[in-house]
């Protein structure tokens, strides 16, 4: 069996991703660039991001042993729109065709398997199915939303845009609606559906041909299969 405190280690390492382990009497800190995470003898942490709020919470060991799942075909895929004020050539409406890939990390469960295949798909599919053919822009540039309907206002190339777009035709995200950060939405939203909880999630998505952004999300604490 594994500690926390061993297992966040043998995932960063796995990732490549350079951190500081230090006691502090009972309590382990593990320290990079973007965070510190704080684990308790008893099972209880704190994760502190570099910007964002803490999340606390308890964990459990788990299996010293980890697997790596990818699934990837032409049919993850979606189309958006979306604008970007603050790119001269990407402040205007415009659309892509993103291609979708997913990966997951985490111990063998029961019958020797982390998640079914057929099962990873379908819960990303569901995500992309949510978001396709739709308008994903900042929450920052709503100027209205009432009568299931919402109006966003912005100033891009050529001037000043009003949109009034069907409240269910737009995604609406914290940041930017850059391929970095729609791809941690699918992450967010995977990571939220998964009947099992793996130890990462992590989505890659093209922005057209050529272009490609990642996100990975950790998923702390565990769900069982129904």
């Amino acid at each position: 069996m594994l500690g926390l405190r061993e297992l966040v280690g043998v995932m960063l390492e796995s990732e490549g991703l350079n951190y500081e382990l230090r006691d502090e009497g009972d309590v382990s800190v593990i320290s990079t660039r973007n965070f510190t995470f704080k684990i308790e003898r008893s099972g209880r942490f704190e994760l502190i991001p570099a910007s964002g709020p803490r999340l606390t919470g308890f964990a459990l060991t788990t299996a010293s042993s980890f697997v790596r799942l990818r699934v990837h075909d032409s049919s993850l895929n979606f189309d958006y729109s979306h604008f970007l004020p603050h790119i001269e050539k990407c402040s205007t409406l415009h659309g892509h065709t993103a291609t979708v890939s997913m990966e997951v990390v985490g111990p063998l469960g029961h019958g020797d398997y982390l998640v079914d295949f057929g099962q990873l798909k379908r819960d990303l599919k569901f995500v992309l199915n949510d978001i396709d053919h739709k308008l994903i822009a900042s929450r920052r540039y709503v100027e209205t939303s009432r009568d299931s309907q919402v109006t966003l206002r912005f100033v891009g190339k050529g001037g000043e845009y009003v949109l009034t777009l069907p409240s269910e035709r737009v995604v609406l995200l914290d940041g930017e609606s850059t391929a970095e950060n729609i791809s941690k939405h699918i992450a967010e939203r995977v990571a939220e559906n998964l009947r099992v909880a793996p130890l990462l999630v992590r989505v890659e998505m093209s922005e057209g041909t050529g272009k490609f952004a990642s996100s990975e999300v950790l998923v702390l604490g565990s769900r069982e299969r129904p």
